[in-house]
């Protein structure tokens, strides 16, 4: 998958944006599952390239744990649904940073970023560009942390997605 692997597994910072709807959505609602986090904009080529692999590896993992999250960098909330709407239909979660705040937190200083969690909430990768995603390599790495027993402190209320780097 090309992704560069930390030093050691952080936890991911917890956050809540709001959704295409208005809706806020915290990464925490997504406790226990292995997370794609893609940070992209609808000026972005390679971000809009990327998605409909984003689109196919979801679908093909979605019902074993699999949570894919767009997070928009900036732009105006209606603007962005129309975009995903009218031009990428894609049905996994789209967030929108309009403030950026989450987007430097993750150090997303390139469009495409995205960042790998496992299922109790810790950074395993982070990808910087764009990526054919539903490719073998990406959904065997995948389809091995679906598999992976999370530890016992994922599933208690304290852990799982709600942590600072250290």
């Amino acid at each position: 998958m090309n992704a560069e692997l930390p030093a050691r597994a952080d936890q991911a910072v917890s956050f809540e944006l709001a959704d295409l709807d208005g809706n806020l959505t915290s990464l925490a609602s997504y406790r226990g599952k292995v997370v794609l986090l893609n940070f992209w904009a609808t000026w972005c080529v390679p971000c809009v390239t990327e998605m409909p692999s984003m689109e196919r590896l979801y679908r093909q993992l979605r019902d074993d744990g699999f949570a894919m999250v767009g997070i928009d960098l900036m732009e105006d909330p209606k603007t962005v649904a129309n975009f995903v709407r009218d031009r990428v239909n894609v049905s996994y979660d789209i967030l929108i940073d309009e403030s950026g705040g989450v987007t430097r937190t993750y150090a997303a200083t390139s469009l495409p970023t995205s960042y790998l969690i496992d299922r109790s909430g810790r950074i395993v990768g982070r990808i910087i560009g764009a990526r054919d995603w539903d490719r073998d390599e990406v959904v065997t790495a995948v389809r091995a942390l679906l598999e992976s027993e999370p530890p016992e402190a994922a599933r208690s209320s304290a852990s799982g997605l709600e942590g600072v780097p250290g």
